[in-house]
This record gives structure tokens, C-alpha cells and sequence, in this order.
């Protein structure tokens, strides 16, 4: 859970390959697969506060209840996509923007159920049944 009262820097949820700590974020649950936001709180009408996409020029404004869900890597190739980097943006009118980040993570922590995305881009555990559906995908 976190307020936001000030602009974040463009950023990726996923882990990359090339930080010194990586094989220790990734070491019990692997990387993030998927991103959620989950928005807790409105922010008045051209308020700003929203989560922008550069690359995409993509812009979730926070509405109570909503979410934004995003695949942190390529369906075609499995490597982490550039495109998703996003930052949170500065509310300018209110003082704050609540949200929860949710992330699916290629297995549980304890030996819970493993996550892999099937050929339609579902999200489902080992045993073939569908846990989580996406609700758009990102345009190549």
C-alpha cells in the first residue's frame, strides 16, 4: 500500500538481468511476470496522479477500484519488455493518490503454485487451470 504525493522516475517492475543483486531477487520466486496497480482512491478530474506509459504514450488516470495490469515481458520471445517502463505522476489537484502494486511472480514463495502464461497469453498455474486473465494487451 502507498500514497503518492510526489513524482516517481520512469521505472520497470521487473527485475533486470544486469543488477548486481538480481540472482538474489529472483532466487525464490523468479521474476516478475505481471504488474497490477490497483487504484484506492479517485483523483479529482484533470487532477493528474496518473500512472504514465512513455513509450506507449499511455496514461491510467486513478479512478476507486480500477486497475491497470500489464505483462512485464514479450509474449513472443519471453524477454523483459522495454516498453512497459512507467512512472507515477504527481497529483496536482488533492494530495494524494492511494494504490497497491500486485505482482505475479513466476512461483510461489514455500513451494506454492507455479505461474506460466499459456499460448493465448493467459496467466495459469501447473496444473492447466486459469488464475488470471488480462484485461489488454500491449501493442507490438
Amino acid at each position: 500500500l502507498m500514497a503518492h504525493t510526489h513524482v516517481l522516475q520512469v521505472h520497470n517492475d521487473w527485475f533486470d538481468p544486469e543488477d548486481p543483486f538480481y540472482h538474489d531477487r529472483v532466487r525464490l520466486r523468479g521474476q516478475r511476470l505481471v504488474s497490477v496497480f490497483c487504484y484506492l482512491c479517485d483523483v479529482p478530474e484533470g487532477g493528474g496522479g496518473g500512472t504514465f506509459f512513455p513509450a506507449l504514450n499511455l496514461r491510467f488516470l486513478p479512478r476507486t477500484g480500477c486497475a491497470a495490469l500489464w505483462w512485464n515481458q514479450t509474449h513472443d520471445t519471453k524477454i523483459m519488455d522495454q516498453r512497459v517502463a512507467h512512472c507515477g505522476e504527481k497529483p496536482t489537484k488533492g494530495k494524494r493518490k492511494w494504490g497497491l502494486n500486485v505482482w505475479l511472480r513466476e512461483s510461489a514463495a514455500k513451494g506454492g503454485a507455479v505461474y506460466r502464461r499459456d499460448p493465448v497469453g493467459r496467466v495459469v498455474t501447473e496444473d492447466g487451470l486459469v488464475r488470471f486473465f488480462p484485461l489488454a494487451k500491449i501493442p507490438a
